[in-house]
Parts: structure tokens; C-alpha cells; sequence
């Protein structure tokens, strides 16, 4: 089998989630196929909801994974704008960084809570597996995820970012119902429900 994710963290999954077509949530999820921790499900029959707010990849989704639902917005702790920057990853969360580092200019971008989402999309509740990657805008995100309802076998999550771990920033959040996995892969920590 092939694998796609950016360490092969979609193998590393496999291992943990049932066989069978399930769903999954990709937040932020950047390109559909190349560097994608879902795109290997997405042809084993699974179907998911993707979040993406930044437009260079909309086209791509649409043509490559049609049978996902594409959110094209960010998450985040409340209903309204953040900023972003267009940087070499395409979008990033840490605009402050790139704005002072590379003089590049942020951009305001939708974004709605997760709970908010899952409102108009309450299928994807029942998700064997999340895929969380926001430059450190995780605790954000996840503040607003209610653990003991929203209950994924596994979560994938960028820790390392630029350089820096942010786990200690979201970690604690996850830890009541979730086991860190200790897997060595490169920038990602893998957690298991308990």
C-alpha cells in the first residue's frame, strides 16, 4: 500500500483504526493527496471533512477527494476572522513570525468553532480518526471540543513547529481521555483513546 502522509504517519495510523470505511476530520489539511494523513483512507473507502482555509488547495480537493466535504475556513476558540499569512507552507497561523521576520503581509480569513461545525455537519461526529495540523493554533481549536462527546480513536497533531514543541500548549486538554502513544515520528505525536 502506498502511503502519503509527510513522515508516514498514515501507516502509523493504520495500525490503530478499523478496517472498514469510517470517518475522519482533517483540520487543516493543506493539499489533498501529497503530505495528507487521510488521503490513504480516502481510498480505502473512508470519507471525511476537511478544513482548509486558505484557496490554493480548494481546486485540488475538488478534483482529487470530491466525495469529502471541504470546509473552507479555520477553526478556532470563536465565530469570526483570524489572521493568516501567505507563506511558504501556503497559510500559516504564526503570521506574527512571518510578518516580522519576512515582512509578509497577514490576511483575514473566516473561522468558526469546531462544536459550530460540527452543527452543520453532525455526521462526522462519529470520527475514528483526527488529523490536526495549525501552526500552533491547536488549544484554539480544541478548546472548543467537547472529549467526552466527540470521542476519535486516534489523533495525529503537529507538535513540532518551526523548531519548537507546542505540546505543551495543547496537550493537557487531551490527556484525560487520550494516551500519548510515544511513537517517534518526526514533528507528529499520536494519541489513543482511553
Amino acid at each position: 500500500m502506498q502511503y502519503y502522509g509527510q513522515n508516514r504517519e498514515d501507516e502509523v495510523a493504520m495500525k490503530y483504526l478499523p478496517e472498514g470505511p469510517a470517518h475522519f476530520i482533517d483540520i487543516g489539511a493543506g493539499y489533498p493527496t501529497e503530505i495528507s494523513n487521510t488521503y490513504a483512507f480516502y481510498l480505502k473507502g473512508w470519507r471525511g471533512l476537511a478544513v482548509e482555509p486558505h484557496d490554493h488547495y480548494w481546486s485540488s480537493w475538488q478534483v482529487n477527494r470530491p466525495e469529502d466535504v471541504l470546509v473552507k475556513e479555520a477553526i478556532s476558540d470563536h465565530n469570526g476572522t483570524l489572521m493568516m499569512a501567505n507563506t511558504v507552507a501556503e497559510g500559516s497561523f504564526l503570521y506574527d513570525i512571518y510578518v516580522s521576520q519576512d515582512k509578509i503581509v497577514p490576511r483575514s480569513v473566516p473561522c468558526r468553532t469546531f462544536a459550530d461545525i460540527m452543527v452543520q455537519y453532525p455526521q462526522f461526529m462519529d470520527a475514528k480518526l483526527l488529523s490536526l495540523d495549525v501552526e500552533r493554533h491547536e488549544a484554539l481549536v480544541m478548546s472548543t471540543m467537547d472529549f467526552k462527546v466527540f470521542k476519535p480513536t486516534l489523533i495525529i497533531i503537529e507538535k513540532q513547529i518551526r523548531g519548537q514543541d507546542s505540546k505543551p500548549l495543547w496537550e493537557h486538554l487531551l490527556l484525560p481521555y487520550y494516551q500519548d502513544l510515544n511513537i517517534d515520528n518526526t514533528g507528529n505525536s499520536f494519541y489513543l483513546r482511553r
